[in-house]
């Protein structure tokens, strides 16, 4: 699995709908890659998303390869409340939450699914940190 493909992947279906109410409209179009560089108070909300790992690969007979890998967004926001955070969380599921996107020729199948939800204070910033977990199946 190529994580360069990976980020290049969620990048693609981040921009792909730029519509009111969707994940890049709310943040502004902010998404970074590990860290938030340069980022001013006022830049709040804003996405940053970090390829937590990539599983080895199961092999299941001679011609199924399955691979996983753990992908982290992390939402931050100023917001005193659950007013701006919420909202993008939900367009962020409706953005990635069970996405089947193309990868590539070689690989018939991407999913991600959520699996963990947490939100947490961090100085004047609120940080909402959602996992996703990649299946990616080989052909």
């Amino acid at each position: 699995m190529d994580a360069n493909a990976i980020i290049d992947g969620i990048r693609d279906k981040f921009r792909a709908d730029m519509g009111a109410g969707t994940v890049y409209a709310l943040t502004g179009g902010d998404l970074w890659l590990q860290h938030a560089a340069n980022v001013d108070e006022a830049d709040a909300p804003y996405i940053i998303v970090t390829l937590i790992d990539i599983v080895p690969t199961r092999v299941f007979g001679d011609s199924t390869d399955i691979e996983q890998a753990r992908i982290q967004f992390d939402i931050w926001s100023r917001s005193e409340s659950m007013a701006e955070i919420g909202p993008i969380l939900a367009a962020l599921d409706v953005c990635y939450q069970d996405a089947d996107f193309g990868y590539g020729a070689s690989y018939q199948h991407m999913n991600m699914h959520r699996t963990a939800v947490r939100l947490m204070r961090e100085d004047q910033y609120w940080r909402h940190s959602v996992d996703y977990l990649l299946t990616v199946h080989e052909v």
